[in-house]
Parts: structure tokens; C-alpha cells; sequence
């Protein structure tokens, strides 16, 4: 029974091309564009900018901050005479920023204080990329201020040495994550990798509950279902098997679609010189960990799809179906979503069992509590998952063996109606 029900969805196209085969073409896709997007964003800094300067000062300071943009600047840098009209310059649309040396800067640094350069940028585009490269500048003027500062404190102090005041004190920094001792510059690194397995199951639920509920519909919408529940089998046989059935088809999904949200991640991050460490990641957690949350998985799978099926059989086609299904899927989703970002430790024994009592939370459960070394939230997260699991499983058992199943129909302008009765 169960591979006749995993055979009838890979048959139908609905199914297989738009539940299975879509996300991972939309995710290579996506990667594709993403990843040239981000990769034109780090060319704009690179080639660099365009810059005019009016001086009004012509003192010593000007001219080295001058010379140094031109250094420090991969552009071009044009000097132009005093009383040059900014705007004119930026009618000529050859310039991204132009620059304003005061009459009083070299005086002013000359004495310390400080010297105010007006500075307009020419925004061609709201874009990312046409923006982004105005740092470049910012980081030039910064550079020079280091500069101008370790020149000035060399002239007072001649036998000090200068370049290690701005570095005095240097941090040897360690993290101890999982019990073990790791690089803390590479926790960001690691942090991508622990992104992608948090939301990875929250995808997986997704695409899972909808192929639940496009199955169902189909099934109410062709009438199959009629023809199924007067075969000689029992009904909670034909429950057990469409679960079963969406279980293994959404192993195959998931498969796939991890690969292709693999690629779109390393796609944006290969465009900015980066990569997931999801190995580095995975190689944290123990053995132990991660088979506790490839079981919470799991677990969580078959009862997103248990309940999606249950759910869905109160529709009258696969439109309604995956509408019920989306609204019934916000109440674990959200809170799923809070759990990103809520740090376990930072609360109270009794809170942090009540979070683990959220449906299909179990994944995220057991990766939180390893790296704490708690063991309570786990065995909480599973034997609630379970329970949950149980009680989909009788409830649809007893709902297949009714008679209703196929004369309930609840839509979303039948329930509006009852509404506002």
C-alpha cells in the first residue's frame, strides 16, 4: 500500500515536477543570479572611483591628502580650481563623488583641529552595487587621518615606534564551542554552516506539507478517494500509507533540494570570497548529535506530514487543500523562526522545556542543547514530537474509517460564512 501511494505521486506531474523538481531548478537559479549579483557588488569596489577635488586651500596638507587618494584609489582623481561649481561637475556625469579642500585645511590640522571636506556623491542607481563603492572612499580618508596621525606623533617622538600604538594590545582569541577549541575568527565562518542546518528543515517542512496536501487534493478532486476507501483494506491502513508514502518522497525531495540550496549559498558567499563551512560545521557536533537530530528530523517530517494529510481531507481540491495546509503550518512556523534567534541560555529551566514542547522543533532542540550540554530539552523534544505524531496517527485513523471524509467539505468561503454567522 505504501508503495502504490509513493508511485501514484511520482506518476502525477503536479506532484513531482512542481513539489520536487521546481525548488531545486529554483535554487540553482537563484544561486546562478545571486551569485553574479553579489560578484558585480565587489567588482564596483574594486574598480574604484571617479573623483574630482576642488581645492581651495593649495597648503602642504592638501596636497598630500591628494596625493594619497590617488594612491590609495584604483579610479581616477582630477584636481580643479578654486570656485569650480560642483554642481557643474556632476552635469558632466563622469564623476561618482567630488570632493571640497576648505580654504582653512591645512591650518586646521596644522593646529589639530579638525578639517571639514564636503563631499557629494553622484547616486546613478538604487542599487547595491552603484553604492556600495562610496565606502572606498570613506576608507581612503580614514587611511590618511592613521597617516597624517603616525607622521605627527614620529615628528614629536622620534624614538618611538609609532606603527605599534596603533596595534598595542593584540588578542589571541579562542572559542570553546561543543567542548572543543576552535579559531574565533572562523565562528562566523561556522555560523553560515549552522544557518544552513537550521533552515534547512524549516524548507524541508514546507515543500513536505504541501506535497502532503497536493496529494490529498488530488485525490478529492479527482474522486480517487471514493474508489480508494471501498477497496477491501482498512482504513487506517490507506492513512498510515499516505503518510508513509509523503515520507518517502519527501526523502527523496529533500535530498535534492539540499543540493540546491547548498549551491545558492555558496554561490552568494563564492561571490564575496566566501564559502560554507558546513563540514567544519558538522565536524563540531559529535556523532551522537547528529544522529539525534537526524532522527528529530525525521520525526518532526512525519508529523508535519501526518497532520497536512489530516488537514487537507477537509478540502474539496488541491487549491483549498494547500491553502489550509499554509494557514494550519504559521502556528509552528513562527515560533520555529523565533528559535533562530532566541538564545536558550539566557532563560530559565522551566522556559526552555516549554520551547521544546513546539511541534517539529526537535532538529533545533538538539543542536541548541548540545552545545549548552543539556539533555532535559532533548528527551522533552522527542517524547512531545512523539506524542504528537501519536495523535495525528489515531486522529486520521479514526477519521479515514468515517463516512465523512467524503461529504465534509470546508473552504475558505464556507468557513468566512460561518464567520461572520
Amino acid at each position: 500500500m505504501i508503495s502504490k501511494e509513493t508511485r501514484e505521486m511520482l506518476r502525477d506531474p503536479r506532484i513531482f515536477l512542481l513539489m520536487i523538481v521546481a525548488p531545486i531548478i529554483i535554487f540553482v537559479l537563484l544561486g546562478t543570479v545571486m551569485g553574479y549579483a553579489t560578484e558585480k557588488t565587489v567588482q564596483a569596489t574594486t574598480f574604484g572611483l571617479k573623483i574630482a577635488i576642488i581645492n581651495n586651500d593649495e597648503g602642504e596638507f592638501s596636497r598630500y591628502f591628494i596625493q594619497f587618494l590617488r594612491s590609495f584609489s584604483n579610479g581616477t582623481v582630477n584636481i580643479y580650481p578654486v570656485g569650480t561649481d560642483p554642481g557643474a561637475l556632476f552635469q558632466s556625469k563622469i564623476y561618482d563623488a567630488v570632493l571640497v579642500i576648505p580654504s582653512n585645511f591645512t591650518e586646521s590640522l596644522a593646529h589639530g583641529k579638525t578639517a571639514v571636506v564636503n563631499t557629494f556623491y553622484f547616486v546613478k542607481d538604487l542599487s547595491i552595487s552603484s553604492t556600495v563603492k562610496f565606502s572606498s572612499l570613506n576608507s581612503a580618508v580614514n587611511a590618511f587621518q592613521q597617516q597624517l596621525l603616525a607622521g605627527l606623533l614620529s615628528s614629536a617622538y622620534p624614538n618611538l615606534n609609532v606603527t605599534s600604538l596603533f596595534h598595542i594590545i593584540s588578542l589571541n582569541e579562542s572559542a570553546i564551542l561543543g567542548g572543543r577549541e576552535v579559531s574565533f575568527s572562523s565562528i562566523n565562518s561556522l555560523l553560515s554552516g549552522a544557518i544552513a542546518l537550521i533552515v534547512a528543515p524549516l524548507m524541508i517542512f514546507s515543500i513536505a506539507s504541501s506535497l502532503a496536501a497536493s496529494s490529498m487534493g488530488i485525490e478529492k478532486e479527482e474522486k480517487t478517494l471514493e474508489i480508494l476507501l471501498t477497496l477491501p483494506i482498512k482504513r487506517s491502513y490507506i492513512m498510515f500509507s499516505k503518510v508513509f508514502g509523503a515520507f518517502i518522497l519527501s526523502l527523496a525531495g529533500m535530498i535534492g533540494m539540499g543540493i540546491g540550496f547548498y549551491y545558492y549559498i555558496s554561490s552568494v558567499l563564492s561571490g564575496v570570497g566566501g564559502r560554507v563551512e558546513l563540514v567544519k560545521t558538522l565536524y563540531i557536533l559529535s556523532p551522537s548529535a547528529l544522529a539525534e537530530a537526524a532522527i528529530g528530523l525525521l520525526l518532526s517530517l512525519l508529523f508535519i506530514l501526518g497532520a497536512s494529510i489530516l488537514i487537507s481531507s477537509l478540502a474539496s481540491n488541491v487549491r483549498e487543500a494547500q491553502a489550509m495546509t499554509s494557514y494550519t503550518w504559521l502556528p509552528i512556523l513562527i515560533p520555529y523562526i523565533l528559535l533562530m534567534y532566541i538564545d536558550l541560555s539566557q532563560l530559565n529551566s522551566a522556559s526552555v522545556l516549554a520551547i521544546s514542547l513546539i511541534p517539529a522543533s526537535t532538529p533545533l532542540i538538539v543542536l541548541k542543547s548540545y552545545f549548552q550540554g543539556w539533555v532535559a530539552p532533548v528527551i522533552v523534544s522527542f517524547a512531545a514530537n512523539i506524542l504528537y505524531f501519536g495523535v495525528v496517527l489515531y486522529l486520521g485513523a479514526k477519521w479515514f474509517e468515517g463516512e465523512r471524509i467524503l461529504s465534509t467539505r470546508v473552504s475558505r468561503k464556507n468557513l468566512l460564512y460561518k464567520l461572520r454567522k
